[in-house]
């Protein structure tokens, strides 16, 4: 279930409330069909990825979410799967780890807690982009109008979508690995990278991190 937060107290909870706010600043939500036989497939799955996970991503999880990019005329060049496996204790470790279409193996890299700060910095990344959550879930810090700010939670089953005028900043959760397949209507880089404008300086209210 989707929780959308404010700064200035206002919670909703029904994706077409948050819809409403979101969608004004380049951002939708909403749910998927889950069953509980790929549930328990995700959580019996290595984590950070291997190869037999790479597979269950781009097969039967892809396959599962093919309605929903159907019913969104979302049209992509591009699928990354990804895992974020946070720290075991405060403080310590993350890993990341990353496969795209097609690759047998993933990249994975351990982030220590001071690298995650780069991520966290407020952007727009410059391409149409999806994303399910099929462990854990996103969430997302986002400025709206009028100085207001949000946080956006959502949980395994459910997908986000944001558009190249979307502002926001990525909040990592914590305890269980965080499993998730991303689409995008562009090709990256050389590098993997996709164009995004980073604003360094954007003043987060400290309610708007968590």
């Amino acid at each position: 279930m989707a929780v959308l937060r404010l700064s200035n107290g206002e919670v909703y909870i029904s994706h077409e409330d948050i819809n409403r706010i979101l969608a004004p600043v380049g951002m939708t939500v909403g749910g998927f069909e889950y069953p509980e036989a790929l549930r328990a497939k995700v959580a019996g799955m290595d984590k950070p990825l291997t190869k037999e996970g790479i597979d269950l991503v781009f097969g039967e999880l892809a396959a599962s979410v093919e309605g929903v990019l159907a019913a969104e005329g979302f049209e992509y060049s591009f699928r990354r799967a990804a895992v974020y496996v946070p720290p075991e204790v405060a403080g310590g470790s993350s890993i990341f780890s990353m496969a795209l279409a097609g690759q047998e193996a993933a990249m994975s890299a351990e982030m220590p807690a001071a690298g995650l700060d780069a991520y966290r910095t407020p952007h727009v990344l410059k391409a149409n982009n999806i994303h399910f959550s099929f462990a854990n879930g996103f969430v997302k810090g986002l400025q709206l109008a009028n100085g207001v700010q949000a946080v956006l939670y959502t949980t395994d089953g459910e997908w986000m979508r944001l558009t190249p005028t979307c502002f926001n900043w990525v909040i990592f959760p914590v305890g269980e690995p965080v499993v998730g397949l991303s689409y995008f209507d562009q090709e990256p880089d050389a590098e993997g990278q996709f164009e995004t404008e980073v604003t360094m300086d954007h003043d987060i209210l400290e309610s708007m991190t968590f």
